[in-house]
C-alpha cells in the first residue's frame, strides 16, 4: 500500500475487534517530514512530526468505537492522548460521530446527549475545527430509500497551539466512500480525460446522492475501475519491468520511465554505408531493410555434411525415443503458466496473460492447434509472423550496427517453440560438453572466460607477479 500510494514511510495497527473486516490503522508519511511514532492502539496512532525548522507537533489519528453503547470509552481515550504540555496537537479520522443533526440526511435523528457528550470531548482537549474544503459528508451505507442515510464522521481537528503555528492549514475531505478514497489517491494528473471526466461526476452524484442514486454511483464505479485497471496494463506493457508487482498501480514512474524508453527508441536519424546522415522516414527504412535483408540472406554455404561426419554421435536410442514420444496437453499448459505474462507483445496483439487469465476457455483450442503442429506436422501458417525490433546497443546509436534486432513472436509460436525446448532440455546435460556455457541454464558465457591483470597499487614482493583470474 504504501508504494501504490507514493509514501516512503508507513505503519500499521491491526483494529481487529474494532471495525472487523472493514479495514486497520496506516499512517503513511515522506521521508522529507521527520516522523517519530510515539504509541498506538488498536484505536489510534499518534507521531510526533517535525516540518523544517518548527518546534515538534503530536499528530494523532483516531478512530471512535462503531458501537453507540460503547462510544464513551473512546471519548474517555481521547482525552488521555491529549500532551500534557503545549505541545501543538492535530487529531484526525473518523470519530463516528456528529457536531449536529445538520451533519445528518435522512435516516433516525442523532439523540442529542449522543451529540453533546461529543462536543464536551472535544472542549475538553481544547480542540477547534479545521476549515474543510470538499463534501459536506464522509460517509454514506450505500442502501436504497427510505433507508439512505449519510453523515460527516471524519474530520479535522486542532488545539490552539497547532492552529497558531499553522494558521493557514486547511483540511481536503475525500470522497464519500473508501473505495472512491483509495482510488482517488491511485490517479494522478496524467489519466486519461475519460477517466478524469467520469471521476468528476462520480463526485458529484455521490454529494448530491439521497438514495434515488444508488445504481447509477454503482455503474460509474464499476466503468471507472475497469478503465483504470486497462489504463494499469496499458502502462505495465510500456514500462516493460518485469519486477514490477501485479498489484501497483500505474504512477509518475510508469509514465516517466515508459515515456524514457520511448525517447531512448526513438530513430530519428541515421548513418546510411556513405556515412552522411539522414532524417527522412522513408530512407531511413530503406537503410534498415537493405541491413538486414542482407544479413538474414544465406551465402549458400557447402560441404558442412564433410564437417561433421566424423563428429562422434551424442543422441543415444534411448534419448531419441524420449525425444519422439507424442507431445501432451499438460506440457502445452506448462508452457503457457511459465511465460511472463506482459512480455513484448507479437504481431496478433495477444499477450501471454490474456491465455493465462482465460485459460479455462482458451484451453481446448490452444492445445488442439498447438499438438497438430507438434504431432501431426501442422501447419504455422499465420501464427509464425514476426516483428522486428531495434533496441540500442550504444548511449547515442548512429548506425544500423549500433542496434540489436529482437523478435517479437506470437505467443502461439512461442509456446510451440518452448514445449520442443523444454523436451529437449531432458537430455541437454547429456549431450552438452561442460566446456560449453551458451545452451545450459544457470551458466553464462563469461563462465568460460580468463583474463591476465596486474597489481595496481604496490604490493610486497612475493605478490608482485601477475594474477591469473578464473571467473
Amino acid at each position: 500500500m504504501c508504494n501504490k500510494l507514493n509514501f516512503d514511510g508507513c505503519l500499521v495497527v491491526d483494529s481487529r475487534g474494532s471495525r472487523g473486516s472493514s479495514g486497520d490503522l496506516a499512517l503513511l508519511w515522506k521521508t522529507r517530514d521527520n516522523v517519530t511514532i510515539h504509541n498506538y492502539l488498536r484505536w489510534h496512532i499518534s507521531a510526533y512530526v517535525v516540518t523544517g525548522t518548527e518546534q515538534p507537533w503530536l499528530f494523532t489519528g483516531f478512530y471512535g468505537n462503531p458501537k453507540t453503547s460503547k462510544r464513551h470509552l473512546s471519548w474517555e481515550f481521547l482525552k488521555s492522548l491529549k500532551p500534557v504540555n503545549k505541545t501543538p496537537w492535530l487529531c484526525c479520522g473518523d470519530f463516528n460521530e456528529i457536531f449536529y443533526q445538520a451533519e445528518k440526511m435522512e435516516g433516525a435523528p442523532r439523540p442529542y446527549k449522543q451529540m453533546e457528550s461529543f462536543r464536551n470531548t472535544l472542549e475538553w482537549c481544547s480542540f477547534n475545527s479545521i476549515l474543510t474544503k470538499g463534501p459536506m459528508f464522509t460517509w454514506a451505507n450505500n442502501r436504497m430509500k427510505p433507508f439512505f442515510t449519510k453523515e460527516r464522521l471524519d474530520r479535522a481537528l486542532a488545539n490552539p497551539n497547532w492552529m497558531e503555528s499553522f494558521n493557514e492549514s486547511c483540511c481536503h475531505a475525500e470522497e464519500l466512500c473508501n473505495w472512491f478514497k483509495e482510488l482517488d489517491a491511485k490517479v494522478n494528473k496524467r489519466a486519461p480525460k475519460e477517466i478524469r471526466q467520469k471521476l468528476k461526476r462520480l463526485g458529484e452524484l455521490q454529494e448530491a446522492d439521497r438514495g434515488d442514486q444508488l445504481e447509477t454511483v454503482r455503474k460509474l464505479q464499476s466503468e471507472i475501475d475497469q478503465n483504470l485497471a486497462e489504463e494499469d496494463l496499458k502502462w505495465k506493457q510500456r514500462a516493460k519491468q518485469h519486477w514490477l508487482q501485479k498489484g501497483d498501480r500505474n504512477t509518475t514512474f510508469y509514465h516517466l520511465h515508459a515515456s524514457y524508453r520511448r525517447k531512448i527508441n526513438k530513430i530519428s536519424q541515421i548513418m546510411d554505408h556513405r556515412n552522411p546522415m539522414i532524417s527522412d522516414k522513408d530512407r531511413i527504412r530503406a537503410v534498415f531493410t537493405s541491413y538486414f535483408l542482407e544479413l538474414f540472406t544465406t551465402s549458400t554455404p557447402s560441404g558442412i555434411e564433410a564437417c561433421i561426419r566424423d563428429m562422434p554421435k551424442r543422441v543415444t536410442t534411448t534419448m531419441n525415443a524420449l525425444l519422439l514420444q507424442e507431445f501432451t496437453e499438460d506440457e502445452v499448459k506448462c508452457v503457457v503458466f511459465q511465460m511472463k505474462g506482459m512480455g513484448s507483445l507479437g504481431p496478433d496483439g495477444f499477450p501471454a496473460l490474456f491465455y493465462q487469465s482465460n485459460w479455462d476457455i482458451t484451453r481446448k483450442e490452444v492445445s488442439n492447434y498447438v499438438l497438430n503442429i507438434l504431432n501431426n506436422a501442422g501447419s504455422l501458417d499465420g501464427v509464425n509472423d514476426t516483428s522486428i525490433s531495434l533496441i540500442p546497443k550504444v548511449e547515442n546509436p548512429t548506425k544500423v550496427s549500433d542496434y540489436r534486432h529482437i523478435s517479437l513472436c506470437n505467443v502461439i509460436y512461442k509456446v510451440v517453440a518452448k514445449v520442443l525446448s523444454n523436451r529437449l532440455k531432458l537430455i541437454l546435460p547429456d549431450i552438452i560438453s561442460v566446456n560449453q556455457s551458451a545452451f545450459v541454464p544457470g551458466r553464462a558465457i563469461t563462465d568460460t572466460s580468463w583474463w591476465h591483470t596486474r597489481p595496481s597499487i604496490p604490493c610486497p614482493q612475493e605478490c608482485k607477479a601477475s594474477k591469473l583470474t578464473w571467473l
